[in-house]
């Protein structure tokens, strides 16, 4: 709906059609702003918002998935302090997404996806 401040064990879905975004302080809002590069919800965006929101704080994990949207928010998420994590090519449904991340040397670990769980916890100090 939008309002909503970003908490721990919470997770936020932009439906189709909508942007998510962020604001400075974490507070999210959906959008219908044009598609960007033909996308709507585009990750990118969310990312990028989130990096300004977050900056070192921030760990961004990319998982299975077409196209290179998310790798500007990777940038982004590097460029601010954070963690990028990107799923293997061996356990990817679709090596897109996770693959762009890759190739632009953006992620800190490449994992599988039966490693995630355990490298978000200890990221997290869980």
């Amino acid at each position: 709906q939008g309002g909503e401040a970003l908490r721990p064990d919470t997770l936020l879905l932009a439906p189709g059609g909508s942007h998510l975004r962020l604001d400075e302080r974490g507070v999210a809002r959906l959008t219908d702003e044009p598609a960007v590069g033909g996308l709507r919800p585009r990750a990118d965006l969310t990312i990028e918002d989130a990096a300004k929101a977050f900056g070192e704080r921030l760990l961004l994990v990319v998982m299975t998935g077409m196209g290179k949207d998310g790798l500007a928010g990777a940038r982004a998420v590097h460029a601010a302090g954070g963690r990028v994590l990107a799923e293997a090519e061996e356990t990817c449904t679709v090596y897109g997404m996770p693959r762009a991340i890759v190739e632009a040397r953006l992620a800190h670990e490449v994992l599988p996806l039966h490693e995630l769980a355990a490298a978000i916890a200890a990221e997290a100090g869980a």
